[in-house]
C-alpha cells in the first residue's frame, strides 16, 4: 500500500504543488481509493473455524482482489459490510493447502485465508493473480512504474 501511494506521486516529486493542486489530489486519491475496482472477484469457499477453533466449516462467499493489495470477502456478491479483509504485504505467500480438494492459502505466518475454488484452473488462476500483486509489493521501489 505504501509502494502504490509513492508510485502515484512519484511524478510529481521535482516540483511542490501549490496548496490548491495539493488539496486537489488529496481530493481525487480518496475518490479514487472508493471507487477502486477488484483485479479479480468470485464465489470461493472460504475456510472458517467453529466451536472455539475445534472445527472448521467451508462457505460460500464472495472474494474480491483490490490493486492496493486489500483481500475482502463478503458473505454475497452486493453485501456493503464485509465477513473479512486483509491487507497483503510482501511477507505474504500463496500456497496450497494440503488436504482440500481444489485449496489454497494466502499467509504471512501470523494469518491465513483458506479458499478453495470450484477447479484447479480456477485455484491456479486465483493463485497467480495474488501472488502477482504479492510479487509487485517486494519489487524495489526504483523498479516501479
Amino acid at each position: 500500500m505504501f509502494a502504490s501511494k509513492l508510485r502515484r506521486g512519484s511524478k510529481d516529486t521535482t516540483s511542490a504543488p501549490s496548496s490548491s493542486s495539493s488539496s486537489k489530489k488529496e481530493a481525487s486519491s480518496k475518490s479514487k481509493k472508493d471507487e477502486e475496482k477488484p483485479v479479480l472477484e468470485g464465489p470461493l469457499l472460504h475456510m472458517s473455524f467453529a466451536n472455539g477453533g475445534k472445527g472448521v466449516q467451508w462457505l460460500a462467499r464472495h472474494v474480491q482482489i483490490y490493486p492496493s493489495a486489500r483481500v475482502v470477502i463478503r458473505a454475497a456478491k452486493g453485501d456493503k459490510k464485509p465477513v473479512a479483509s486483509e491487507t497483503l504485504t510482501g511477507d505474504h505467500f500463496v500456497a496450497d493447502a494440503a488436504g482440500f480438494t481444489n485449496g489454497w492459502q494466502i499467509s504471512d505466518f501470523e494469518s491465513v485465508l483458506y479458499f478453495a475454488s470450484a477447479t484447479a484452473a480456477e485455484k491456479t488462476y486465483w493463485m497467480h493473480v495474488v501472488a502477482g500483486i504479492v510479487r509487485r509489493l517486494m519489487e524495489p521501489l526504483d523498479a516501479l512504474p
